[in-house]
């Protein structure tokens, strides 16, 4: 399913980076990691797939040095708007921190404004696949010393990932 998805959704940018449609299905199976980069989580409403990002250790060639990068965060379009998304970033970043990585990058053409409102800051602005895009970061230190999913609740993480998370105090 995300494959299609996907391949709807940024096909001029993989296909701009020579990246096959089974080339981004690989790149899809290859994030099905819990203690390491790549991985990725996957939001559900009632049992239905809604969104989905990951974390990688790389995701624009022209920036090799920055290290870890926060990518591929897609909400279906019916469900957009109700801070899915936002929970899907909140999410990465905490399991960022807790794989030990103090920063965080993403690059954006569209979203900057979305992300400054979940507290990355601009870093620079390129040109990157005939596209202005904004490079963002985030420090993760004062997330990593706190390091509690459920300060920002489980709305669309799926039933296995809130069973993986560790248990703030007084949980039960």
């Amino acid at each position: 399913m995300w494959t299609d998805v996907f391949w709807k959704e940024w096909r001029r940018i993989y296909i701009h980076s020579n990246r096959s449609y089974e080339q981004v299905q690989r790149s899809i199976v290859e994030r099905c990691n819990t203690d390491f980069l790549p991985l990725a989580v996957v939001a559900f409403i009632d049992g239905e797939p809604v969104g989905t990002g990951c974390l990688k250790p790389q995701d624009l060639a022209e920036r090799s040095e920055l290290t870890p990068w926060l990518a591929g965060i897609f909400v279906l379009p019916k469900h957009r708007r109700q801070g899915i998304g936002s929970q899907i970033v909140r999410f990465l970043e905490i399991e960022a921190a807790r794989l030990g990585h103090s920063m965080l990058y993403l690059w954006t053409p569209s979203a900057a404004a979305l992300y400054e409102s979940l507290g990355w800051r601009v870093k620079e602005r390129i040109t990157q696949f005939e596209n202005d895009v904004t490079i963002m970061e985030k420090i993760l230190v004062e997330q990593a010393d706190a390091a509690n999913p459920h300060a920002f609740g489980t709305f669309g993480i799926s039933p296995a990932e809130q069973a993986r998370m560790p248990k703030a105090s007084g949980d039960t």
